[in-house]
């Protein structure tokens, strides 16, 4: 594809969405997801923690359970 790509745009300068465009046209793919995440995402996941804090029977500690759940950053172009 690459290659179909260079001499399609026959050595003229392009943008990253007319080059990402040209892909997903010659795939027939959604290249969407990965474009969000690896080109114009920051690389910084943003995490989501559900918790909860309860007294430890009998004593001054205190139990934490919780789950954290990472999801990539989608940036709006």
């Amino acid at each position: 594809m690459l290659g179909e790509l260079a001499r399609a745009v026959a050595n003229r300068t392009i943008d990253t969405g007319t080059f990402i465009m040209a892909l997903e046209r010659m795939s027939g793919q959604d290249l969407a997801p990965f474009v969000d995440q690896f080109v114009y995402g920051t690389g910084i996941p943003d995490v989501y923690y559900k918790y909860t804090v309860e007294p430890k029977d009998g004593s001054d500690a205190w139990v934490i359970r919780g789950t954290a759940r990472q999801v990539a950053s989608r940036v709006e172009g």
